[in-house]
C-alpha cells in the first residue's frame, strides 16, 4: 500500500499533459520521466476530472505502479465536498472573531494582498468588493457603538428621572397617611393603598395623660401623653384652640411626644390629641394648655 500524507496538493484537470505525451495516451498509460512520480508527501486532488487506467497501470521509466481497473478514479462531487467542508472550517474562525478583530484582520489581509493578489487567483475586483465592504462594517461599528453610548445615557436618566417620581410621590403619600381625616375609602378613590391593618384592636382608643409644655421665650411647646395601648403604627394628631378661634390640627406624629413652634409667647394655647389607625380615629385626649389662666376655651 502507498501512504501519501496531505501536505501538498496536485491537480490533475481534464487536459492535463506529462513530457511524453497526453493523459489520453492509448492503453491508458499516463508517462513520466525518471523521478518525477516520486512525492512522498503529495495529495492527488482529481476534482477537476475522472482519472481511469482502463489497462490498469501508470508508468515510467523507474518502473510501473500496478492497480486494478478504476482503481485510481475520483468522482468529482466526493472531491468538492472534501473542498467544502475545508472552507467551512476555515471560516468559522472569522464567524468566531469580535467585530474590532474581525475588521482588523481582514484589513490586514487587504494590505498584505496588495500587488500581490493574482498570484492568489483574484482580480482587483475581488478586493475592491471586499475593502467596501470592510469599510461600511467598520463604519456600522462606529454607529452602533455611538447609539449603545446614547442609550446607556438615556436609560441612565431615565433611572434619575424614576428616582425623583419615587421621591416625591413617597412624600405626598406619606403626609396623607399622616392625615388621620383621610380613610381607606378616600386612599383607594386616589390611587393608593389601604392603611394596612397592623392593631389588633378594632377601634383605637384616646391617649391619656396629655401633658403641655412651653419652652422658654422662642414660641415652642412640648407635647407628651400616653398611648394607652395603641399599637406602634397609630397616629396621633395634634388638636389646638386659642382665645376665640376654632380646634384646628397643629401637627401628628407616630411617637407619644412632639414639639411645636409658631406660638406666642404668653398667649394662651389648650391642646388635645386623638389617635388614628386602620382609617379610624379614636375621641379625643385630655386638654393640656399653656398660659391657661387668661383665659376658658371653647368647647369642642
Amino acid at each position: 500500500m502507498i501512504h501519501l500524507p496531505r501536505t501538498n496538493l496536485i491537480s490533475f484537470p481534464k487536459d492535463a499533459k506529462s513530457p511524453a505525451g497526453s493523459a489520453g495516451l492509448p492503453a491508458g498509460k499516463v508517462l513520466y520521466t525518471a523521478e518525477e512520480m516520486i512525492s512522498p508527501a503529495v495529495v492527488f486532488d482529481l476534482s477537476a476530472a475522472k482519472l481511469i487506467s482502463p489497462a490498469g497501470e501508470i508508468g515510467n521509466a523507474a518502473g510501473d505502479f500496478k492497480f486494478t481497473a478504476g482503481f485510481f478514479a475520483s468522482h468529482h462531487q466526493d472531491s468538492r465536498r472534501v473542498d467544502r467542508n475545508h472552507r467551512e472550517e476555515a471560516m468559522k474562525d472569522f464567524r468566531s472573531k469580535k467585530d474590532s478583530d474581525l475588521r482588523q484582520d481582514v484589513a490586514g489581509t487587504l494590505a498584505a494582498l496588495q500587488g500581490r493578489f493574482e498570484e492568489f487567483g483574484l482580480t482587483e475586483s475581488d478586493l475592491e468588493i471586499l475593502r467596501q465592504a470592510n469599510d461600511q462594517f467598520g463604519a456600522d461599528i462606529q454607529k452602533a457603538l455611538v447609539m449603545e453610548s446614547k442609550k446607556r445615557s438615556a436609560v441612565a436618566q431615565k433611572n434619575e428621572s424614576r428616582a425623583d417620581v419615587v421621591f416625591a410621590i413617597n412624600t405626598v403619600a406619606k403626609k396623607i397617611y399622616a392625615d388621620p381625616s383621610v380613610d381607606n375609602e378616600m386612599l383607594v378613590s386616589i390611587g393608593l393603598a389601604v392603611r394596612p391593618n397592623y392593631s389588633t384592636r378594632t377601634h383605637p382608643v384616646a391617649p391619656t395623660a396629655l401633658v403641655a409644655l412651653p419652652q422658654g421665650d422662642g414660641g415652642v411647646v412640648t407635647l407628651r401623653w400616653d398611648r394607652n395601648g395603641n399599637s406602634e403604627h397609630a397616629i396621633f394628631t395634634i388638636w389646638a384652640i386659642g382665645y376665640d378661634e376654632n380646634w384646628r390640627i397643629v401637627g401628628s406624629t407616630k411617637s407619644t411626644k412632639i414639639q411645636l413652634d409658631g406660638f406666642t409667647p404668653g398667649v394662651p394655647q389648650t391642646f388635645r390629641v386623638t389617635a388614628s389607625v386602620n382609617g379610624r380615629t379614636s375621641g379625643y385626649s385630655n386638654t393640656g394648655a399653656i398660659y391657661s389662666g387668661l383665659f376658658f376655651h371653647k368647647a369642642a
